[in-house]
C-alpha cells in the first residue's frame, strides 16, 4: 500500500514538473492567427529614421530593438538615435503596450517568456522588411536582458522556420528573410531558452555583450552556448566586461528593472 502511494505521488510530482516546464516552453499556448496579431502589433512599433530619409532615398539598414523586462524606456530611443547617426534606422518594439503586464512577474520569470515575445519581433521584422526605404538584406535584431533572451529565441525559431508558440504561422516575408545579424546585451541563456533547445542556422553575425559575475543572469550559461555555436561554425563574437553591473549601458544611477 505504501509503495503504491509513493508511486502515485511520484507520478503526480513528475506530471506537475512536466506541465510547469511545458507552460514555460509554450507547449500549451493557444495560437493566434498571424494577420490579426500583426495588425495589433503595428501600434507597438516606434520608428526612428536618419534625417532626410524618404521613400525615394537609397535603402538603408535597420535594427529592430527589444527592451528589457522593465518595459520600454527612453534607453532604446537613445540607442535608436545613435544608430540614426550612422545612417541606420531604428525600430523600438513596445512589448508591454495593450497587455496586462507589469515588470516584476516578467523579470522574475513568471510570465511572458522569450519565445512568446518572439512573436512581437516576427511581426516587426515583417513590417520593416516591407518598407521601401529599408534594405531587407541588412536587417538586424538587438535586445537587452529579457529582450536579449527574446532575440536568442527568435533567431533559433527562424533558423528552423518555426513560428513562435503563440502564432499559427510565420509570415512569408519573414520565412524568406535572412537576418543580417544581432546584438545581444546580457541575455538569459538558461534551460528555458529555445536557443538552448534548437541549433542556430544561417550565416548572420552576432555580438553578445556580457558582464562578469552578473547578479541578474548566469553569464556562464551564455558563454557555454556561444562556445557551442562557435564550434559549429557560427559567427558569434563575445565581449565580457568586468567591473560593471548588469545593464551597464543604462544611465548612471539606474536602479529599476531592465
Amino acid at each position: 500500500m505504501i509503495k503504491r502511494i509513493l508511486s502515485i505521488t511520484s507520478v503526480i510530482a513528475a506530471s506537475i514538473v512536466i506541465i510547469g516546464y511545458g507552460h514555460i516552453m509554450g507547449w500549451f499556448v493557444p495560437n493566434t492567427p498571424y494577420q490579426s496579431f500583426y495588425d495589433a502589433n503595428l501600434k507597438r512599433i516606434t520608428e526612428y529614421l536618419p534625417p532626410n530619409t524618404t521613400t525615394e532615398s537609397d535603402k538603408i539598414p535597420a535594427v529592430v530593438m527589444a527592451h528589457g523586462c522593465g518595459g520600454p524606456f527612453n534607453h532604446q530611443e537613445r540607442w535608436a538615435k545613435n544608430f540614426n547617426d550612422i545612417g541606420v534606422a531604428g525600430f523600438v518594439v513596445d512589448s508591454y503596450s495593450n497587455r496586462d503586464l507589469t515588470p516584476r512577474p516578467v523579470c522574475k520569470g513568471r510570465k511572458f517568456y522569450g519565445h512568446q515575445r518572439s512573436a512581437d519581433l516576427v511581426a516587426a521584422l515583417d513590417h520593416v522588411a516591407k518598407l521601401p526605404y529599408i534594405d531587407k538584406n541588412q536587417i538586424y535584431l538587438a535586445g537587452w536582458s529579457h529582450g536579449g533572451w527574446t532575440v536568442l529565441d527568435t533567431v533559433a525559431l527562424l533558423s528552423h522556420d518555426k513560428p513562435p508558440s503563440n502564432l499559427d504561422q510565420l509570415p512569408e516575408q519573414v520565412d524568406q528573410l535572412q537576418l543580417a545579424g544581432s546584438i545581444i546585451f546580457y541575455p538569459y541563456c538558461g534551460k528555458f531558452s529555445h536557443a538552448k533547445q534548437k541549433e542556430w542556422a544561417g550565416s548572420q553575425s552576432s555580438l553578445m555583450l556580457l558582464v562578469e559575475n552578473d547578479h541578474k543572469i548566469n553569464e556562464k550559461a551564455c558563454i557555454t552556448f556561444i562556445d557551442k555555436m562557435v564550434a559549429k561554425g557560427h559567427n558569434i563574437k563575445l565581449e565580457t566586461f568586468s567591473g560593471v553591473e548588469h545593464a551597464f549601458d543604462y544611465p548612471a544611477g539606474w536602479s529599476g528593472y531592465t
